[in-house]
This record gives C-alpha cells, structure tokens and sequence, in this order.
C-alpha cells in the first residue's frame, strides 16, 4: 500500500512564520538537539521526543500497552515506538536504532520486546553521553554516536533496524535507505515512521533501495490525537526547560496546536505515516 495522492482540495500553504522558516532548515535543527542535550541533560526524566501516538477505537494496532508506572508520564511517545517496533518479533534478535535521541525509546524497546541486543546510534554526541548516563546500566544496550548515511557496522550486522521521527532531518535520506540496507541480514525488517510532504514518495525509495514486502499505514489521525492529548505536558516541558527567547521555536518542534506542524498534519500537507519493509533473502 502507497501513501495517499495529495488532496486536490487543500488550501495552498500559507508563507511561513519566521520562527517556523528558521526551524525549517536541517542545520537549525540538529544545532537544537545538540543544545537540548547539552544543557538539559539533567532532566533525566525527559526521555523521548516525538509526536507520539494515541490508540483510537478498534485501533490496528491492538490495545495499548501496559507501560510501568515511570513511564506513564510518556507514554504517547512510547505508544509510537511500540506500534512501530512490535511490527515484527525481536526476541533474541539484534536490533540497531538510528536517531536514538534521549534513549527513552530505545531502552523501552530493549526491556519489552526483547532483543537480545540492542545499540543505539544518533548524529548528537551530546545526546549519546546523555544516553550513556541514563540509560547504560541496562545490559545488552549501548549507544554510540554515528552519521545515518554512513553508519560504522559490517554488511548484514542486524536482525532488525529502527527509525522513529528522525529521517526528516536527514540531507539524504535515499542514502540513509541504501545504509539500513546494507547492514540488515537478509530477510531482516526495517521498522520505521515519520512524517513528511504528501508528494513525497517514500515507498517507492524504499523499493529503490531494495526493500521488498513494504507495508504502509497512514497514522495521522493517531498522532494529531496524541499531539492534542499530550499538549499540556509538552507546554510544561518548554516552560521548565527552555530558555524564555527559545521558547516559541521549541513550540514548534513540540508540534503544539498553534504550530505550523501541527496545521499541515490537520489540513492533509503532511502525512505520518509507519512502514515495515523487509530486505529479501540472499
């Protein structure tokens, strides 16, 4: 299944907000991450960073999960790493994130799904010491800092690879494609969401790359709940951590309801959308 065609009937997009212009530049964000890391690496509670996910009525993906009480303060952000994640098994398997972040996500999946191993790699070396610090006493996970276009293991080193929210900020993401790829075992899964413009065919560029077997879900509706449920919490966030003159960019990197994001999600500009694609056997 392929994303839906753009919506003949959308409004054309109004010109952008300085601060959203600003925000949209690949550079801005990751000089962002880097200062998230760096100067709120001592809100350990802060785990994850993505728009998340509410389970609707008669959901696909099931029920939720039962989280831990520590991890109910996040749990749309880990509603999404679960959705995607448990779209394959990967008990005993080695399993490779990419865009790891604050490691929230990625310790989530390590301690409830099961891999036996579990590394976690992300461009931010600050958002790696972070990980290190919070999250390196739980055995079989690690981080590492690396690019996602070229990333450091030998052809066929995982089971399976991971991407949540993170390849939109990539300068090539065809070559980020072609990476996961190479270092998936034949007949390993990729796992991966994102957002992005509705032309945008990102199906067919993972066929490109050699995928096969590509199954695409639209979960849009899913992460617009989740944006409007978890709103409250990510105001509060900003507001602890964030520096007043910083505070309208982090509301659009939060994707609040006032945010340029967030209206392209609502209006059809944008679409989320949850892949599993599966490198053939040899």
């Amino acid at each position: 299944m392929h994303e839906p065609a753009p919506d003949a009937v959308t409004p054309p997009k109004p010109p952008l907000h300085p601060v959203h212009r600003l925000w949209s530049r690949p550079w801005v964000r990751r000089l962002f991450y880097e200062a998230l890391a760096t100067f709120f690496g001592g809100a350990t509670k802060w785990q994850l960073m993505n728009y998340g996910y509410a389970f609707l009525p008669d959901d696909p993906a099931g029920d939720p999960p039962v989280l831990d009480p520590e991890d109910e303060a996040e749990r749309f952000c880990l509603h999404l790493y679960h959705v995607v994640a448990a779209q394959t098994s990967l008990v005993g398997k080695r399993l490779l994130e990419v865009g790891s972040g604050r490691g929230g996500g990625t310790s989530y999946v390590h301690r409830r799904l099961g891999p036996a191993e579990t590394v976690g790699v992300d461009l931010a070396a600050s958002a790696v010491r972070f990980c290190e610090k919070v999250h390196g006493g739980v055995g079989g996970l690690s981080f590492r800092q690396a690019d996602a276009a070229a990333l450091p293991f030998p052809d066929g080193s995982f089971d399976a690879v991971l991407n949540v929210e993170s390849s939109h900020g990539y300068p090539d993401v065809e070559a980020f494609y072609r990476q996961v790829h190479r270092v998936l075992r034949p007949g390993g899964h990729f796992l991966y969401t994102d957002y992005g413009r509705v032309a945008k065919p990102a199906a067919e560029r993972l066929a490109r790359a050699g995928f096969v077997d590509i199954a695409t879900r639209d979960i849009t509706e899913n992460v617009l709940e989740s944006l409007r449920s978890d709103e409250a919490r990510r105001l509060g966030l900003i507001r602890t951590h964030v520096p007043k003159p910083f505070q309208s960019m982090a509301e659009v990197w939060a994707g609040t309801s006032k945010s340029d994001f967030y209206d392209d999600l609502a209006t059809g500009r944008r679409r989320y959308l949850k892949f599993k694609a599966r490198k053939p056997e040899a």
